[in-house]
C-alpha cells in the first residue's frame, strides 16, 4: 500500500529539496492531487507517508540540520451511513437481474410487492465485483486491478 502512496507523491516531490517541504508546498501538493480528482484523505495518507520516510531518514541516515513538518489535510468527517445487509442484499439482487415491483390494493389500501426478474439484466460481472467488496472491504480500484493468474506485476 505504500507503493501506491510513494508512486503517487514522486511527480511533484523528486525533484524538490528537503527544504521545499513546508506547509506552501503541502497545500500546492494537495491542490495538484485534488485537480487529478483525489480525495483529500488519500491525500492526507500520502502525505504522512512523505513525513514517515523523512523521520526515517532523520533516525537512520541522519542527522537532518532541521526536520521539516510536513502539512497534512484536514481529517475528514466520519462516515455517518453505512451499507446494511438488506442494502447489500438489495444491490446484489440489482446486479443479478431481480427488481421488485410494488402495488396498492384499492380496496384493502393494503400495499403489495413481488420480485421479478429479468434474465437479460444479468450482469455477473457487476455481481462479482459487489461479493468481493462486501466479504473483503476492498476498495473499487483495487478489485479492478485483481489479476486472476500470477505475474510479475501482481496476481496470487
Amino acid at each position: 500500500m505504500a507503493a501506491y502512496n510513494i508512486a503517487a507523491l514522486q511527480p511533484f516531490w523528486a525533484h524538490r529539496p528537503l527544504t521545499d517541504v513546508r506547509g506552501s508546498t503541502c497545500r500546492q501538493y494537495l491542490a495538484r492531487r485534488e485537480a487529478d480528482g483525489v480525495k483529500p484523505s488519500s491525500v492526507r495518507r500520502e502525505l504522512a507517508i512523505l513525513s514517515a520516510a523523512i523521520n526515517y531518514w532523520h533516525r537512520e541516515h541522519g542527522p537532518l540540520n532541521s526536520i521539516p513538518v510536513v502539512t497534512l489535510p484536514a481529517k475528514a468527517q466520519p462516515r455517518e451511513r453505512w451499507l446494511t445487509r438488506s442494502d447489500a442484499a438489495r444491490l446484489l439482487a440489482g446486479a443479478l437481474g431481480w427488481y421488485c415491483v410494488r402495488w396498492t390494493d384499492i380496496a384493502t389500501r393494503k400495499e403489495h410487492h413481488r420480485w421479478r426478474r429479468d434474465h437479460g439484466a444479468i450482469n455477473r460481472h457487476a455481481a462479482r465485483f459487489i461479493v468481493i467488496g462486501l466479504y473483503t472491504g476492498t476498495r473499487h480500484a483495487a478489485i479492478l486491478g485483481i489479476q486472476w493468474m500470477a505475474n510479475v506485476s501482481g496476481g496470487g
